[in-house]
C-alpha cells in the first residue's frame, strides 16, 4: 500500500472511531477510544514528524503509541485551560482532528519537498555512507558526520515532550489546589444562646456563612417536628454572611432549611433538638 491510500485510510479509520465514540453503542464507544487515545494520531504524527528515512516496525509500534499518549496528555491540559471542558465530544473532536491535522500536513511536506530516499542516498554518499534497505545510512569509515538541525531536534522530541507533560502536570495540581482553595463553602450553624421564656420559645443564632451571590438570593425556612414552616425568611448575599436571632418552641424538634434560588430541595439543613 503506498503512502496515499495508508493516508487515506488512516484519516477514513479517525472519522470512524470519532462517529463510533460519539455516536456508537458501548462497545463501539470503546473500540473507537482506544484507537483514537492509543494509536491513530501517534501514527499521523509519526509520519508527519519522522523526515529522511524509512520507520522501522519496531519504531512504529513504540512511537505510534507514544506520541498518541503524549497527545492525550497535553491536549487535556489544553482543554482544560481554555475551559472547553473533557467531555467525549472535546476528546474525540481532539484527537480525530490532531490525526486528520497531521495527516494534511505530512502529505504538503512530501508535496513540497525533494523525495527522501533521494535525500538519504544523496547524504550518504556525501558523507560516506552506505544506504541500507528502507533508506538508512550506516557509517563504513571516514569523518565524523555533523547532525543537522533536523535530526537533532527529532532526537530532542521525547525530552521536550517529557518535560511538557511534567509541566503541564505541576501546573495543572497548582491551578486545582488554588482554585479549590478559592472556592467558597457555604455552611449553615445553629446554636442555642439562652433559655425559654414564659412563653416557652427559647432565642437561637442561626448563622450563613459562604453566600455566594450567583446562587442568591437564598431562602431559609424553620419548621417545627410537623413539618409545618413557622418562619420564611429571603436573605441577602451583599455581605456573604447571614445571622439572625431567632426564637423557636422550646419542647419541639426545630428544622431549619437553606435553599437556593429557583431551587426546590434544601441546599443545607441543620436541626436543633428540642431544650432539656
Amino acid at each position: 500500500m503506498n503512502r496515499l491510500a495508508s493516508r487515506l485510510a488512516l484519516a477514513v479509520l479517525a472519522l470512524g472511531s470519532a462517529a463510533a465514540v460519539l455516536y456508537g453503542p458501548g462497545p463501539l464507544v470503546v473500540a473507537g477510544g482506544l484507537l483514537l487515545a492509543f494509536l491513530l494520531p501517534g501514527l499521523a504524527l509519526t509520519d508527519l514528524i519522522v523526515r529522511r528515512r524509512t520507520v522501522t516496525g519496531v519504531e512504529r509500534a513504540v512511537l505510534g503509541p507514544a506520541l498518541s499518549l503524549a497527545l492525550v496528555v497535553l491536549g487535556g491540559l489544553a482543554l482544560h485551560a481554555t475551559g472547553a471542558g473533557l467531555t467525549r465530544a472535546s476528546w474525540a473532536w481532539l484527537l480525530a482532528g490532531t490525526t486528520l491535522v497531521a495527516l494534511v500536513g505530512a502529505a504538503f511536506r512530501q508535496r513540497f519537498s525533494p523525495d527522501e530516499a533521494k535525500v538519504v542516498a544523496e547524504s550518504a554518499a556525501g558523507t560516506g555512507d552506505t544506504p541500507l534497505g528502507g533508506g538508512v545510512a550506516v557509517a563504513t569509515g571516514g569523518p565524523e558526520t555533523t547532525v543537522g538541525p533536523g535530526r537533532f531536534l527529532l532526537k530532542a522530541l521525547p525530552l521536550v515532550l517529557a518535560a511538557a507533560v511534567l509541566g503541564g502536570a505541576a501546573w495543572l495540581s497548582f491551578d486545582s489546589v488554588r482554585q479549590s482553595t478559592a472556592t467558597p463553602v457555604t455552611a449553615l450553624s445553629v446554636e442555642e444562646t439562652g433559655r425559654a421564656g414564659v412563653n416557652n420559645l427559647r432565642p437561637v443564632a442561626v448563622t450563613v456563612t459562604g453566600l455566594v451571590e450567583a446562587s442568591g438570593p437564598y431562602r431559609l425556612t424553620v419548621a417545627g417536628s410537623d413539618g409545618v414552616v413557622a418562619e420564611d425568611r429571603t436573605i441577602d448575599v451583599t455581605a456573604g454572611t447571614w445571622t439572625r436571632t431567632l426564637l423557636v418552641p422550646a419542647n419541639d424538634r426545630i428544622r431549619i432549611d437553606l435553599y437556593r434560588a429557583g431551587e426546590a430541595a434544601p441546599f443545607r439543613t441543620t436541626l436543633l433538638r428540642r431544650a432539656v
